[in-house]
């Protein structure tokens, strides 16, 4: 994978927490449909004879960012 430049998502929602922001719910969703779709196809991706390449990326965490999430709306 190739590397972008840029904030990350915790960067991304630190940055709004400090400015007392709220992502709305619709970019939320558009985000995550994103990842997923990334996700999906590195997971589906085959070489040229049609043989997985087993690709996993292990820096996802769900639970992780919903956790978070989730403590920064009980701090508010």
């Amino acid at each position: 994978m190739e590397l972008i430049r840029g904030v990350n998502l915790e960067q991304f929602g630190q940055q709004l927490t400090d400015k007392r922001r709220v992502l709305p719910k619709e970019l939320a969703v558009f985000i995550v449909s994103r990842v997923a779709r990334g996700l999906a196809y590195a997971h589906a991706k085959t070489d040229k004879d049609g043989k997985p390449l087993g690709i996993v990326h292990r820096d996802v965490s769900f639970q992780e960012h919903h956790d978070r999430l989730r403590r920064r709306r009980e701090a508010d």
